[in-house]
Formats: structure tokens, sequence, C-alpha cells
């Protein structure tokens, strides 16, 4: 049996962290966004791309104040959300990969994800996986969305931790909380992980935030 070689045998890999907001709530100019992101980073020579946790369309940051919340910005905040959450194999994921593919790197990058499966209309807390071709080679989503997280995200399951095997090396994730737990990690580790995405919001606003979708106290608009 042939030995594996670590990262494919290469002494090193270039990775780009990308550190760049959202269109806040705006799926496709926010796609639009990462492709040029993408593109930028593969121009200066990186093979792993990475983005953070939820970044299409933004992380839903509805910490507000409980109950004096009013229910209409509720429902027009979710209602944005429902509309602009990421289906896997579908145009949202393919403009994506034309832009790994045009960077020849693979990419990473985090989703609120509306699930395909008929009569569902769940979002997951997700991070999909793209390849040199720009094909999806899998998902994640959260096992456990965290606090309010829960009133507008699903539970994964453990199916889809997975870790790939690519020509610079193996590559997995974990989402925000889940880097903390020490079983899911060693799971990882067992499966021979090499390249460990781990993601996080980019803002922890904390609770009493007044508005669910003000520019000028939304942090990521």
């Amino acid at each position: 049996m042939k030995e594996k070689k670590v990262l494919g045998g290469r002494d090193k890999v270039k990775v780009a962290v990308v550190q760049a907001a959202p269109v806040f709530m705006d799926k496709e100019r926010t796609i639009e966004k990462a492709c040029m992101l993408i593109k930028e980073a593969g121009r200066n020579g990186a093979e792993l791309i990475v983005f953070s946790e939820a970044f299409i369309p933004g992380y839903p940051a509805i910490y507000t104040g409980g109950w004096e919340s009013k229910s209409s910005e509720w429902a027009t905040y979710i209602t944005a959300l429902q509309d602009n959450a990421v289906l896997i194999d579908s145009v949202d994921t393919e403009i994506l990969g034309k832009a790994a593919r045009g960077a020849n790197a693979y990419a990473v990058i985090g989703c609120n994800e509306l699930d395909d499966r008929t009569g569902s209309r769940t979002i997951y807390n997700t991070l999909v996986f793209l390849d040199r071709d720009g094909k999806v080679m899998g998902r994640h989503r959260k096992l456990m969305p965290t606090y309010t997280e829960r009133t507008y995200w699903g539970r994964g399951d453990a199916s889809d931790l997975k870790v790939f095997d690519t020509d610079i090396g193996r590559i997995g994730g974990l989402i925000c909380g889940e880097n903390l737990m020490i079983l899911v990690k060693a799971a990882m580790m067992q499966k021979g992980e090499e390249f460990h995405i781990t993601v996080w919001p980019g803002v922890w606003s904390g609770h009493g935030q007044k508005h669910l979708m003000d520019p000028e106290t939304d942090p990521q608009g």
C-alpha cells in the first residue's frame, strides 16, 4: 500500500483567509463580491481560499431587545433571510464554482443555505467546499446552532462530517462553536484532516441591539 503524503507531497501550500464584509442581505451582490475576492486571491497564488461563517448573505445577528422587538421587523428580517439563502447545486454555487475554476483554487465559503428538499424551508448554517474544477465537493451544516441562532437555523447532523482528499492535502472544517466540541474535533483528526477550516462570524455584538436591519447599527453593513 502506497503511503499517503502529507499536503499531497508538497512542502507548503498558499492559503488565503478572506477578511471582508458581505453585502448584507443581498445574495447576488455578495456572491459577486466573493467571486471578485476569489479571483484576487488566485492571482496572488492562493490554492485554498476561505471565507467566514455565513458570509452569504451575512451573519444574521438577531441579538435584539427580546420581547421589545417588533414582530413586523422580525418577519421582514426572516423573509429577507429566506429570499437570500443559498441553494446548493443551483446557479448560486455554479457562479462561485466558475470563480474557483478560474482561480485554479479550492474555495470554502460559509453561507445561509436553504434546504433543497421538497417542502422544506429550513435554513442551515453551512460550509460549502468547492474544488479546482468549480464542482461542489460537499457541504457541512452546523450541528447545533448557538443561542438565538436556533430561532432561524435548523440543526445539522453528523452525516456530512467529512474530510476531502485533494492534491494539496485533506481538507475539512467546522463552524464556530463546533470547534469547542472535543469529540467532533477528534473525529475530524481521525479522518486524517490536514487543513482544518475554522470559521466564525465577523461580529459578536451580544444582546440589546435595537434594530434588526438598520445599516447604521448593523456591524456588517
